[in-house]
């Protein structure tokens, strides 16, 4: 099976799938039908794109997400969202004979990729009240069902809400620590085999010498020799087994520390929001995050504990780039930030803005501009050390 866009090559296998569907629909109710205007812009990319799965080049599923503010324009007023940028998941289909294999779910999910790349607020979709097979898929996808119903004609639907910005920065979250994991294991496996390859070689050059001194020498080597040495290379390499599982643990129990605090999570979506231009909740400032104070000085203490571990070698830079990159840029450059507590007591913040420099440095180095020098055209962001 693969997955992939439609375009206008696979036309007719879409209108054979509607068909199918219209033909085998559970409950009439279920399905609206298609308007002409609808159907002329399936192909145009700036009304609607389908996403589709084919088993043996046949099309047996398809989802749509909808531009075009014709598509949803009722709901997105109910739900009070007019002045965000919206667009609506919809005409959700798979064939009979593949149903109840989380088709639908997946497609779902390379749909919110493509209204995350295109800067979507916000998700809408629709499903009857008793489509309870589209109220668990759009409920995996993490949809919430509001207490709103759309008459469209005699079809009623219950709507349903995704936003975007907030769910995939907690996608992402999620997806680097399991990233992580999946990391730590393997270069643990790496740096464990390149030890052992070591130590073969080790035991290979010792047998060539022990040949070689009985050949040269007919001098005899003592087994318990050979033995204890065997034995002391096995314990060093349990040693330095044991470590990298170790490191690989304490990191990981670093990563998880940062985002179970739910405090931390919700600063850094507050800035996060700010920075791409969205508003976080109904957060007017950071203020309103509960008890912020402490949410602050606990942000920047746990950096502060890192940069320490820098400094002693416990953890790399690059490795703290990939786990905490962007969330500590984010933060220390907003202003509000800034304002509000870093440059206010930067005397008490002095292990911060050493970090920020040595962390700066080191991305510059690599190319990584993102949330330091490419701050100039937002006006709520600026660099620590400006």
């Amino acid at each position: 099976m693969i997955t992939r866009y439609l375009n206008k090559n696979d036309k007719n296998q879409l209108e054979d799938l509607i068909k199918e569907i219209e033909e085998y629909i559970d409950n009439s109710e279920f399905w609206i039908p298609i308007t002409d205007i609808s159907r002329k812009h399936f192909f145009d990319e700036k009304w609607t794109k389908f996403f589709g799965a084919f088993e043996n080049e046949k099309l047996i599923a398809a989802f749509g997400i909808f531009f075009n503010e014709n598509e949803y324009s009722e709901s997105q007023a109910k739900l009070g969202i007019t002045q965000y940028r919206c667009a609506e998941l919809g005409r959700a289909m798979v064939h009979p004979k593949y149903r109840n294999k989380g088709l639908m779910k997946e497609l779902g999910k390379e749909l919110i990729e493509c209204a995350y790349e295109k800067n979507i607020a916000y998700l809408i979709a629709t499903a009857h009240p008793k489509n309870y097979a589209s109220k668990k898929s759009l409920e995996g996808l993490g949809f919430i069902k509001k207490d709103k119903i759309v008459k469209n004609g005699n079809y009623r639907r219950n709507i349903y809400i995704y936003d975007v910005k907030e769910n995939y920065v907690q996608n992402c979250n999620q997806r680097l620590g399991t990233m992580a994991r999946f990391e730590y294991i393997i270069k643990s496996c790496i740096n464990e085999h390149k030890f052992l390859l070591i130590n073969t070689m080790v035991l290979i050059l010792f047998c060539v010498f022990v040949g070689l001194c009985e050949y040269f020498s007919h001098t005899k080597i003592d087994v318990t020799i050979l033995i204890a040495i065997i034995g002391f290379i096995g314990v060093i390499t349990q040693m330095y087994s044991a470590k990298n599982v170790s490191s690989a643990g304490y990191d990981l129990e670093l990563q998880n520390s940062f985002i179970n605090n739910s405090g931390f999570n919700e600063l850094f979506l507050y800035c996060w929001n700010k920075y791409i231009g969205v508003k976080y909740k109904n957060y007017k400032n950071i203020k309103d995050i509960e008890d912020y104070q402490t949410v602050l000085f606990g942000y920047f203490t746990f950096f502060e504990s890192v940069y320490l571990m820098y400094k002693k070698g416990v953890i790399k830079m690059s490795l703290l780039d990939d786990l905490f990159g962007r969330r500590f840029f984010v933060v220390v450059n907003c202003k509000e930030v800034q304002e509000l507590d870093l440059k206010t007591n930067k005397d008490y913040y002095e292990n911060i803005f050493k970090l920020y420099k040595v962390w700066k440095q080191y991305r510059l180095a690599h190319n990584k501009t993102k949330l330091i020098t490419e701050l100039k055209s937002n006006k709520e962001f600026t660099e620590l050390d400006k």
